[in-house]
């Protein structure tokens, strides 16, 4: 077993909204999370390897572009 760590602040810290959060696991205990930034429709998402103690969250990258004008 483990025990939570402190929050960890995962979105972009633009000022934006970054909601619906989407959290996954794989079979190897790795996390993925997907979210939305309100303002522009863009999905991001963040990964972290789990079998590496302590190890960070990935810096988060644009996995879809959002809304077009």
């Amino acid at each position: 077993t483990s025990d939570w760590s402190a929050p960890t602040f995962i979105g972009l810290g633009d000022g934006q909204d970054q909601t619906s959060p989407a959290l996954a696991a794989d079979e190897f205990g790795n996390l993925y999370l997907a979210y939305v930034v309100e303002q522009t429709g863009q999905v991001w998402m963040t990964a972290r390897w789990t079998p590496f103690p302590g190890a960070p969250w990935f810096q988060p990258q644009q996995i879809d572009i959002g809304q077009t004008a």
